[in-house]
Protein backbone atom coordinates (compact mmCIF):
# COMPACT_ATOMS: atom_id res chain seq x y z
CA UNK A 1 0.00 0.00 0.00
CA UNK A 2 1.17 3.60 -0.41
CA UNK A 3 3.39 4.84 2.39
CA UNK A 4 5.15 8.02 3.38
CA UNK A 5 4.05 11.49 4.28
CA UNK A 6 1.43 11.58 1.50
CA UNK A 7 -0.11 8.21 2.39
CA UNK A 8 -3.31 9.81 3.72
CA UNK A 9 -3.77 11.67 0.45
CA UNK A 10 -3.30 8.49 -1.60
CA UNK A 11 -5.79 6.72 0.65
CA UNK A 12 -8.40 9.45 0.11
CA UNK A 13 -7.79 9.39 -3.63
CA UNK A 14 -8.33 5.63 -3.61
CA UNK A 15 -11.58 5.99 -1.67
CA UNK A 16 -12.70 8.75 -4.05
CA UNK A 17 -12.02 6.58 -7.10
CA UNK A 18 -13.80 3.63 -5.52
CA UNK A 19 -16.93 5.62 -4.66
CA UNK A 20 -17.10 7.90 -7.71
CA UNK A 21 -18.40 5.18 -10.08
CA UNK A 22 -21.13 4.29 -7.58
CA UNK A 23 -22.16 7.95 -7.32
CA UNK A 24 -22.13 8.25 -11.11
CA UNK A 25 -24.19 5.07 -11.40
CA UNK A 26 -26.83 6.57 -9.09
CA UNK A 27 -26.71 9.94 -10.94
CA UNK A 28 -25.42 11.64 -7.79
CA UNK A 29 -23.00 14.59 -7.72
CA UNK A 30 -19.25 13.94 -7.67
CA UNK A 31 -17.16 16.45 -5.72
CA UNK A 32 -13.56 16.74 -6.92
CA UNK A 33 -12.62 18.33 -3.60
CA UNK A 34 -13.84 15.44 -1.44
CA UNK A 35 -10.36 13.88 -0.96
CA UNK A 36 -8.96 17.17 0.34
CA UNK A 37 -12.04 17.94 2.45
CA UNK A 38 -11.85 14.49 4.02
CA UNK A 39 -8.23 15.10 5.01
CA UNK A 40 -9.54 17.89 7.24
CA UNK A 41 -12.95 16.48 8.17
CA UNK A 42 -11.77 13.08 9.44
CA UNK A 43 -9.28 14.46 12.02
CA UNK A 44 -11.73 17.17 13.09
CA UNK A 45 -14.45 14.65 13.82
CA UNK A 46 -12.20 11.89 15.15
CA UNK A 47 -10.08 14.08 17.42
CA UNK A 48 -12.46 16.92 18.30
CA UNK A 49 -16.17 16.48 17.56
CA UNK A 50 -16.64 12.87 18.69
CA UNK A 51 -14.62 13.22 21.96
CA UNK A 52 -16.41 16.47 22.79
CA UNK A 53 -19.82 14.94 22.06
CA UNK A 54 -19.14 11.87 24.20
CA UNK A 55 -17.57 14.03 26.88
CA UNK A 56 -20.61 16.30 27.04
CA UNK A 57 -22.90 13.26 27.44
CA UNK A 58 -20.75 11.88 30.26
CA UNK A 59 -20.53 15.31 31.85
CA UNK A 60 -24.33 15.52 31.94
CA UNK A 61 -24.32 12.48 34.22
CA UNK A 62 -21.37 13.49 36.44
CA UNK A 63 -21.39 17.30 36.36
CA UNK A 64 -24.59 18.60 34.72
CA UNK A 65 -23.42 22.21 34.75
CA UNK A 66 -20.32 21.29 32.75
CA UNK A 67 -22.43 19.24 30.36
CA UNK A 68 -24.70 22.24 29.79
CA UNK A 69 -21.63 24.24 28.77
CA UNK A 70 -20.17 21.58 26.47
CA UNK A 71 -23.35 20.80 24.53
CA UNK A 72 -23.73 24.30 23.00
CA UNK A 73 -20.01 24.31 22.21
CA UNK A 74 -20.35 21.07 20.24
CA UNK A 75 -23.35 22.48 18.39
CA UNK A 76 -21.52 25.71 17.59
CA UNK A 77 -18.45 23.85 16.28
CA UNK A 78 -20.66 21.65 14.12
CA UNK A 79 -22.47 24.69 12.70
CA UNK A 80 -19.15 26.35 11.85
CA UNK A 81 -17.89 23.20 10.15
CA UNK A 82 -21.09 22.79 8.11
CA UNK A 83 -20.94 26.44 7.05
CA UNK A 84 -17.36 25.88 5.89
CA UNK A 85 -18.44 22.81 3.90
CA UNK A 86 -21.26 24.81 2.33
CA UNK A 87 -18.80 27.56 1.36
CA UNK A 88 -16.54 24.98 -0.31
CA UNK A 89 -19.53 23.53 -2.18
CA UNK A 90 -20.55 27.01 -3.36
CA UNK A 91 -16.99 27.78 -4.49
CA UNK A 92 -16.67 24.60 -6.54
CA UNK A 93 -20.04 22.81 -6.84
CA UNK A 94 -20.04 19.02 -7.30
CA UNK A 95 -20.09 17.76 -10.86
CA UNK A 96 -23.47 16.29 -11.77
CA UNK A 97 -23.34 13.22 -14.01
CA UNK A 98 -25.22 13.94 -17.21
CA UNK A 99 -24.52 17.66 -16.99
CA UNK A 100 -20.75 17.17 -17.02
CA UNK A 101 -20.37 13.59 -18.26
CA UNK A 102 -17.23 14.24 -20.32
CA UNK A 103 -15.55 16.23 -17.54
CA UNK A 104 -16.21 13.49 -14.98
CA UNK A 105 -14.89 10.81 -17.31
CA UNK A 106 -11.74 12.81 -17.98
CA UNK A 107 -11.25 13.45 -14.27
CA UNK A 108 -11.65 9.81 -13.26
CA UNK A 109 -9.57 8.59 -16.17
CA UNK A 110 -6.78 11.04 -15.46
CA UNK A 111 -6.64 10.21 -11.76
CA UNK A 112 -6.67 6.49 -12.48
CA UNK A 113 -3.83 6.81 -14.97
CA UNK A 114 -1.83 8.86 -12.49
CA UNK A 115 -2.31 6.29 -9.73
CA UNK A 116 -1.55 3.47 -12.13
CA UNK A 117 1.75 5.18 -13.00
CA UNK A 118 2.53 5.57 -9.29
CA UNK A 119 1.63 1.93 -8.68
CA UNK A 120 4.08 0.82 -11.36
CA UNK A 121 6.89 2.96 -9.89
CA UNK A 122 6.30 1.97 -6.25
CA UNK A 123 5.22 -1.66 -6.65
CA UNK A 124 1.81 -1.05 -5.14
CA UNK A 125 -0.74 -3.80 -4.74
CA UNK A 126 -2.43 -5.08 -7.96
CA UNK A 127 -5.76 -3.90 -6.49
CA UNK A 128 -4.89 -0.45 -7.85
CA UNK A 129 -4.90 -1.94 -11.34
CA UNK A 130 -8.23 -3.63 -10.67
CA UNK A 131 -9.68 -0.36 -9.37
CA UNK A 132 -8.51 1.43 -12.50
CA UNK A 133 -9.99 -1.15 -14.85
CA UNK A 134 -13.32 -1.39 -13.02
CA UNK A 135 -13.72 2.37 -12.78
CA UNK A 136 -12.86 2.94 -16.43
CA UNK A 137 -15.18 0.13 -17.56
CA UNK A 138 -18.13 1.37 -15.52
CA UNK A 139 -17.69 4.96 -16.65
CA UNK A 140 -17.49 3.88 -20.28
CA UNK A 141 -20.64 1.79 -19.86
CA UNK A 142 -22.53 4.68 -18.27
CA UNK A 143 -21.33 7.06 -20.96
CA UNK A 144 -22.65 4.76 -23.69
CA UNK A 145 -26.02 4.23 -21.97
CA UNK A 146 -27.47 7.64 -22.71
CA UNK A 147 -31.27 7.92 -22.99
CA UNK A 148 -32.35 8.51 -26.57
CA UNK A 149 -34.11 11.74 -27.52
CA UNK A 150 -37.49 11.59 -29.30
CA UNK A 151 -37.54 11.35 -33.08
CA UNK A 152 -38.46 14.41 -35.20
CA UNK A 153 -42.20 15.15 -35.30
CA UNK A 154 -42.67 13.61 -31.85
CA UNK A 155 -42.10 14.61 -28.24
CA UNK A 156 -41.77 13.17 -24.75
CA UNK A 157 -43.93 14.69 -22.03
CA UNK A 158 -43.09 13.97 -18.38
CA UNK A 159 -45.15 15.19 -15.45
CA UNK A 160 -42.72 15.02 -12.55
CA UNK A 161 -43.65 14.00 -9.04
CA UNK A 162 -42.85 17.10 -6.98
CA UNK A 163 -45.39 16.57 -4.22
CA UNK A 164 -48.00 19.31 -3.88
CA UNK A 165 -46.87 21.42 -6.84
CA UNK A 166 -46.34 21.27 -10.57
CA UNK A 167 -43.42 20.61 -12.86
CA UNK A 168 -43.40 19.11 -16.35
CA UNK A 169 -40.74 18.56 -19.00
CA UNK A 170 -41.32 18.49 -22.76
CA UNK A 171 -38.47 17.10 -24.83
CA UNK A 172 -38.23 17.12 -28.62
CA UNK A 173 -35.44 15.75 -30.81
CA UNK A 174 -33.11 18.68 -30.02
CA UNK A 175 -34.87 20.95 -27.53
CA UNK A 176 -36.11 20.95 -23.94
CA UNK A 177 -38.95 22.94 -22.37
CA UNK A 178 -39.64 22.97 -18.64
CA UNK A 179 -43.06 24.06 -17.37
CA UNK A 180 -42.86 25.10 -13.69
CA UNK A 181 -40.34 23.86 -11.15
CA UNK A 182 -42.37 22.66 -8.19
CA UNK A 183 -42.42 23.99 -4.63
CA UNK A 184 -39.82 25.58 -2.40
CA UNK A 185 -39.88 25.91 1.38
CA UNK A 186 -38.53 28.39 3.97
CA UNK A 187 -35.99 25.78 5.11
CA UNK A 188 -34.29 26.09 1.72
CA UNK A 189 -35.44 22.70 0.46
CA UNK A 190 -36.90 22.86 -3.03
CA UNK A 191 -37.79 20.42 -5.78
CA UNK A 192 -35.56 22.20 -8.27
CA UNK A 193 -32.47 20.71 -6.66
CA UNK A 194 -34.17 17.64 -5.15
CA UNK A 195 -36.16 16.45 -8.19
CA UNK A 196 -35.52 18.41 -11.39
CA UNK A 197 -31.72 18.49 -11.42
CA UNK A 198 -31.39 14.75 -10.70
CA UNK A 199 -33.96 14.07 -13.43
CA UNK A 200 -32.00 16.20 -15.90
CA UNK A 201 -28.84 14.33 -14.98
CA UNK A 202 -30.54 10.96 -15.44
CA UNK A 203 -31.88 12.02 -18.84
CA UNK A 204 -28.56 13.62 -19.89
CA UNK A 205 -30.26 17.01 -20.30
CA UNK A 206 -27.58 19.71 -20.16
CA UNK A 207 -29.60 22.83 -21.04
CA UNK A 208 -33.14 24.25 -21.00
CA UNK A 209 -34.20 26.04 -24.16
CA UNK A 210 -37.32 27.55 -22.60
CA UNK A 211 -38.56 27.70 -19.02
CA UNK A 212 -42.22 28.61 -18.48
CA UNK A 213 -43.22 29.61 -14.96
CA UNK A 214 -47.01 29.62 -15.14
CA UNK A 215 -47.46 32.19 -12.35
CA UNK A 216 -45.76 33.28 -9.15
CA UNK A 217 -47.17 30.79 -6.61
CA UNK A 218 -44.34 29.11 -4.73
CA UNK A 219 -45.61 25.59 -5.47
CA UNK A 220 -44.92 26.33 -9.14
CA UNK A 221 -41.74 28.44 -9.01
CA UNK A 222 -40.07 27.34 -5.76
CA UNK A 223 -37.36 25.38 -7.56
CA UNK A 224 -36.66 27.93 -10.30
CA UNK A 225 -33.75 29.70 -8.60
CA UNK A 226 -31.70 26.54 -8.12
CA UNK A 227 -32.46 25.29 -11.63
CA UNK A 228 -31.37 28.57 -13.21
CA UNK A 229 -28.20 28.68 -11.09
CA UNK A 230 -27.17 25.15 -12.08
CA UNK A 231 -28.45 24.90 -15.68
CA UNK A 232 -28.11 27.08 -18.78
CA UNK A 233 -31.61 28.48 -19.43
CA UNK A 234 -31.99 30.28 -22.75
CA UNK A 235 -35.41 31.90 -22.23
CA UNK A 236 -37.98 32.38 -19.45
CA UNK A 237 -41.71 33.12 -19.83
CA UNK A 238 -44.31 33.68 -17.12
CA UNK A 239 -47.89 34.82 -16.64
CA UNK A 240 -46.59 36.90 -13.71
CA UNK A 241 -43.05 38.04 -14.62
CA UNK A 242 -42.52 40.02 -11.41
CA UNK A 243 -42.06 38.52 -7.97
CA UNK A 244 -40.47 35.27 -9.15
CA UNK A 245 -37.30 35.69 -7.10
CA UNK A 246 -34.93 35.00 -10.00
CA UNK A 247 -32.29 37.20 -11.58
CA UNK A 248 -32.77 36.14 -15.18
CA UNK A 249 -34.93 38.38 -17.38
CA UNK A 250 -38.49 37.11 -17.83
CA UNK A 251 -40.84 37.75 -20.75
CA UNK A 252 -44.60 37.85 -20.26
CA UNK A 253 -46.52 34.79 -21.38
CA UNK A 254 -49.21 35.98 -23.82
CA UNK A 255 -51.78 34.03 -25.83
CA UNK A 256 -51.00 33.81 -29.53
CA UNK A 257 -47.31 32.97 -29.17
CA UNK A 258 -46.44 30.01 -31.40
CA UNK A 259 -43.14 28.26 -32.12
CA UNK A 260 -41.96 25.02 -33.70
CA UNK A 261 -39.22 22.70 -32.51
CA UNK A 262 -38.29 19.62 -34.54
CA UNK A 263 -41.75 19.31 -36.08
CA UNK A 264 -43.53 19.89 -32.74
CA UNK A 265 -45.86 22.87 -32.33
CA UNK A 266 -46.13 24.91 -29.12
CA UNK A 267 -49.14 27.22 -28.61
CA UNK A 268 -49.59 29.64 -25.72
CA UNK A 269 -53.37 29.82 -25.29
CA UNK A 270 -53.64 32.01 -22.19
CA UNK A 271 -53.54 34.67 -20.69
CA UNK A 272 -54.98 36.88 -23.40
CA UNK A 273 -53.30 40.17 -24.40
CA UNK A 274 -54.32 43.29 -22.53
CA UNK A 275 -55.77 41.43 -19.57
CA UNK A 276 -55.28 42.33 -15.92
CA UNK A 277 -55.29 38.81 -14.53
CA UNK A 278 -53.29 38.03 -11.43
CA UNK A 279 -52.77 35.02 -9.20
CA UNK A 280 -54.09 31.70 -10.45
CA UNK A 281 -55.93 33.25 -13.39
CA UNK A 282 -52.69 34.73 -14.68
CA UNK A 283 -51.38 31.21 -15.27
CA UNK A 284 -49.80 30.47 -18.61
CA UNK A 285 -51.66 27.72 -20.51
CA UNK A 286 -49.62 25.78 -23.07
CA UNK A 287 -50.60 23.26 -25.73
CA UNK A 288 -47.96 20.99 -27.30
CA UNK A 289 -48.90 19.14 -30.50
CA UNK A 290 -47.31 16.76 -33.00
CA UNK A 291 -48.84 14.53 -35.69
CA UNK A 292 -52.38 14.92 -34.35
CA UNK A 293 -51.53 14.23 -30.70
CA UNK A 294 -51.31 16.87 -28.00
CA UNK A 295 -50.89 17.75 -24.32
CA UNK A 296 -52.59 20.69 -22.61
CA UNK A 297 -50.85 22.14 -19.52
CA UNK A 298 -53.10 24.49 -17.57
CA UNK A 299 -51.17 25.73 -14.53
CA UNK A 300 -53.56 26.95 -11.82
CA UNK A 301 -56.13 28.59 -14.08
CA UNK A 302 -59.57 28.69 -12.43
CA UNK A 303 -63.16 28.76 -13.68
CA UNK A 304 -62.90 32.37 -14.86
CA UNK A 305 -59.89 31.60 -17.04
CA UNK A 306 -61.35 28.31 -18.27
CA UNK A 307 -64.54 30.08 -19.34
CA UNK A 308 -62.53 32.64 -21.31
CA UNK A 309 -60.58 29.85 -22.99
CA UNK A 310 -63.79 28.07 -23.99
CA UNK A 311 -65.27 31.32 -25.27
CA UNK A 312 -62.26 32.46 -27.32
CA UNK A 313 -60.19 29.39 -28.31
CA UNK A 314 -62.47 26.38 -27.81
CA UNK A 315 -61.32 24.92 -31.14
CA UNK A 316 -57.75 24.66 -29.79
CA UNK A 317 -58.49 22.98 -26.45
CA UNK A 318 -59.05 19.40 -27.61
CA UNK A 319 -56.12 17.26 -26.38
CA UNK A 320 -55.45 13.59 -25.74
CA UNK A 321 -53.69 14.45 -22.46
CA UNK A 322 -54.68 17.26 -20.09
CA UNK A 323 -52.95 18.31 -16.88
CA UNK A 324 -55.93 19.28 -14.71
CA UNK A 325 -55.86 22.88 -13.55
CA UNK A 326 -54.96 23.80 -9.97
CA UNK A 327 -54.08 20.23 -8.96
CA UNK A 328 -57.74 19.16 -9.17
CA UNK A 329 -59.22 21.99 -7.12
CA UNK A 330 -63.01 22.48 -7.13
CA UNK A 331 -62.37 26.01 -8.43
CA UNK A 332 -61.33 24.57 -11.82
CA UNK A 333 -62.30 21.82 -14.28
CA UNK A 334 -65.68 23.27 -15.23
CA UNK A 335 -68.11 21.20 -17.32
CA UNK A 336 -67.68 23.39 -20.41
CA UNK A 337 -63.90 23.20 -20.21
CA UNK A 338 -63.90 19.43 -19.72
CA UNK A 339 -66.22 19.03 -22.69
CA UNK A 340 -64.01 21.26 -24.89
CA UNK A 341 -60.82 19.33 -24.13
CA UNK A 342 -62.35 15.87 -24.77
CA UNK A 343 -59.33 14.36 -23.00
CA UNK A 344 -58.48 10.67 -22.99
CA UNK A 345 -56.10 11.05 -20.03
CA UNK A 346 -56.27 13.60 -17.22
CA UNK A 347 -53.24 14.05 -14.97
CA UNK A 348 -53.32 15.49 -11.46
CA UNK A 349 -50.12 16.99 -10.00
CA UNK A 350 -50.87 16.56 -6.30
CA UNK A 351 -49.10 15.59 -3.11
CA UNK A 352 -49.90 12.43 -1.17
CA UNK A 353 -52.54 13.13 1.51
CA UNK A 354 -52.31 16.88 0.87
CA UNK A 355 -54.25 19.09 3.28
CA UNK A 356 -56.57 20.46 0.57
CA UNK A 357 -57.81 17.04 -0.48
CA UNK A 358 -56.73 17.53 -4.12
CA UNK A 359 -57.91 16.25 -6.48
CA UNK A 360 -61.42 16.91 -5.21
CA UNK A 361 -63.89 14.01 -5.58
CA UNK A 362 -66.40 16.11 -7.54
CA UNK A 363 -63.67 17.14 -9.99
CA UNK A 364 -62.66 13.53 -10.59
CA UNK A 365 -66.31 12.58 -11.09
CA UNK A 366 -66.73 15.26 -13.76
CA UNK A 367 -63.71 14.03 -15.71
CA UNK A 368 -64.74 10.38 -15.32
CA UNK A 369 -68.22 11.20 -16.60
CA UNK A 370 -66.57 12.32 -19.86
CA UNK A 371 -64.71 9.01 -20.20
CA UNK A 372 -61.23 10.17 -19.18
CA UNK A 373 -58.63 7.96 -17.49
CA UNK A 374 -57.36 9.68 -14.34
CA UNK A 375 -53.74 9.52 -13.16
CA UNK A 376 -52.31 11.20 -10.06
CA UNK A 377 -48.60 11.76 -9.39
CA UNK A 378 -49.29 11.02 -5.72
CA UNK A 379 -50.18 7.46 -6.73
CA UNK A 380 -48.15 6.97 -9.90
CA UNK A 381 -45.00 8.99 -9.34
CA UNK A 382 -43.75 10.71 -12.49
CA UNK A 383 -46.01 10.12 -15.51
CA UNK A 384 -44.62 10.02 -19.05
CA UNK A 385 -46.15 10.03 -22.53
CA UNK A 386 -44.42 9.66 -25.89
CA UNK A 387 -46.58 11.45 -28.44
CA UNK A 388 -46.40 12.32 -32.13
CA UNK A 389 -45.52 10.47 -35.32
CA UNK A 390 -45.66 6.71 -34.86
CA UNK A 391 -46.53 6.97 -31.15
CA UNK A 392 -49.54 5.86 -29.14
CA UNK A 393 -50.86 7.84 -26.18
CA UNK A 394 -49.95 5.25 -23.54
CA UNK A 395 -48.87 6.42 -20.07
CA UNK A 396 -45.74 5.16 -18.36
CA UNK A 397 -45.64 5.78 -14.61
CA UNK A 398 -42.54 5.69 -12.42
CA UNK A 399 -44.16 3.58 -9.69
CA UNK A 400 -45.45 1.26 -12.40
CA UNK A 401 -41.93 0.37 -13.56
CA UNK A 402 -39.89 1.01 -10.42
CA UNK A 403 -42.08 0.34 -7.37
CA UNK A 404 -40.23 -0.59 -4.18
CA UNK A 405 -41.59 -1.79 -0.87
CA UNK A 406 -41.39 1.72 0.61
CA UNK A 407 -43.82 2.97 -2.07
CA UNK A 408 -46.63 0.79 -0.69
Amino acid sequence: RPAGRFSWLWLQLGIFLALAPVLVWQQLPVSVLSPLVNLLAIPVFALLMVPLSLGSVLAQMVAPDLGQLLMPLVGWLLDVFLLALDAVAQWLPPLQWGLFAVEILLLLGGLNLFLLWLAARRNWHPLWLMAFLSTASLCLLLFLQQPSAPAPNSFRFTLLDVGQGLSAVVRTARNVLVFDTGPGFPSGFNTGSAVLLPYFADQRISRIDRLILSHSDTDHVGGAKDVIQRMPVADVLSGEPSGLGIRQSVRRCVAGAVWWWDGVRFDVLYPFPGGTQEGNNASCVLKVSAAGQSVLITGDVEAQGENRLVKQVSDKLKSQVVVAAHHGSASSSTENFIDATDASYVLFAAGKNNRWGFPRPDVMERWLAHGAVLLNTADEGAIEFNLGAGEKAVPLSWFGVSRHYWHK
